[in-house]
This record gives C-alpha cells, sequence and structure tokens, in this order.
C-alpha cells in the first residue's frame, strides 16, 4: 500500500466509524418508531427498495458504463487527459443519482410522508433505505480490496451528507428539497475530490513504481 492509498483509507476508516454506528442504529430506532405509529406500509416499501435498489441504480448507471470503461482503457494507457475527459461525466452522473435520490428520499419523507408527531423516524427511515444499496455495493465492490475504492469513499460520504442534512432539518430548519440536497453535494464533492488525488497519485506511481 503506498501512501496516498494508506492516507485515503484512513480517511475513510475515521469517517466509517460514525457511519457504521448510524447505520447500526437506524434501522432499530426508525423502524421500531414507526411500527408504534403504524407505519408498516412505510417499513415494507423501505425495505423493498433496500431489495430492489441496487437493480434499479444498476440499471440508471447503465448509460455511463460504456464512457467509464473507456476512461478506464484511456488511464491505462497512459492517456491521463483523456481519461479525465471521459471519466468527468460518468462521475458527475454517479454523485447526481447518489445525492439526488438520497436528497429527494429525505425531502419526500419530511414533505410528503410525515403528517403528524416526530418527523425523526419518517426521515432516519428514507436515509436507511436510500443509502442501503449503495453501501451494498460499495462493500461488494470493496471486497478483497487492500485498500479504500472509489465507491467505498463516496458511500462513506454520502451517508455523512445524509447525517448532515438530517441535523439541518432539525437546527436550521431546511425544508425545500435543493437545501437538503446541499450538504449531501458538499460531502460527495469532497469524497470526488479525494479520490481524484488518490488516483494522480496511483497513475504516478505505476508510471514510476520506484518513487514513493
Amino acid at each position: 500500500m503506498n501512501a496516498s492509498g494508506g492516507f485515503l483509507s484512513a480517511i475513510t476508516g475515521l469517517v466509517a466509524i460514525p457511519v457504521m454506528l448510524f447505520n447500526f442504529l437506524s434501522p432499530f430506532v426508525a423502524g421500531i418508531w414507526l411500527a408504534t405509529l403504524g407505519e408498516w406500509s412505510l417499513i415494507g416499501m423501505g425495505i423493498a427498495y433496500m431489495v430492489v435498489g441496487v437493480l434499479l441504480i444498476s440499471i440508471a448507471l447503465l448509460p455511463g458504463m460504456a464512457l467509464g470503461v473507456a476512461a478506464v482503457k484511456a488511464e491505462e494507457s497512459g492517456n491521463t487527459f483523456l481519461a479525465i475527459l471521459l471519466g468527468i461525466p460518468v462521475v458527475a452522473w454517479t454523485l447526481m443519482l447518489a445525492g439526488g435520490s438520497c436528497a429527494f428520499a429525505i425531502w419526500y419523507a419530511y414533505e410528503e410522508i410525515y403528517h403528524e408527531g416526530s418527523w425523526i423516524p419518517y426521515v432516519l427511515w428514507a436515509i436507511v433505505a436510500a443509502t442501503a444499496p449503495w453501501d451494498y455495493m460499495a462493500m461488494k465492490e470493496g471486497q478483497g480490496a487492500p485498500e479504500a475504492t472509489d465507491a467505498m469513499v463516496t458511500a462513506s460520504f454520502l451517508n455523512i451528507g445524509c447525517v448532515a442534512a438530517f441535523l439541518g432539518i432539525w437546527f436550521f430548519e431546511l425544508r425545500e428539497l435543493v437545501e437538503i440536497a446541499i450538504p449531501i453535494g458538499v460531502c460527495l464533492i469532497f469524497a470526488q475530490i479525494l479520490n481524484t488525488i488518490y488516483s494522480i497519485a496511483k497513475a504516478r506511481a505505476r508510471r514510476n513504481p520506484f518513487n514513493y
């Protein structure tokens, strides 16, 4: 593992600690709370999306697959500029899909589903359902990898962004879809900056394997 890979893994590890705690507690807190409110249909919808969400996201990501393959081949051949040029729309679409779907789920849970009492279990359950497919896909991609993968970094910061949106609703009364999307988008942009720095470092390491 090179220095940049260790740095990225360390950051991901630090981010993963609160993310894992949040992801572990949220389903129980939100699920039990909603059950006491009799929101069984909402619980069922969330579980259904957790199951089929990976398929839906995979289909939604298909338009960028060809460009993604071309970007990887360009990067492997040493054409970094072409790789970046081809990769930008792929990354942009992935981040828009991840951030947009989670922001919409949170907004919809708050504005359209929550109707009385506390909004907390509704929004928590929306976050659990919306992030679960991305977490699963990142976990599958990272199996056996010695270092943190791009998907793992993105999923970690996606979760942090959703927590930030949750806190924004609580403390700053965020209401509009755009307002909820902002903290999620900022976290995803930061994740992509880390991924880009790491990708550049890996490319340099391949060209100069003895330069640490």
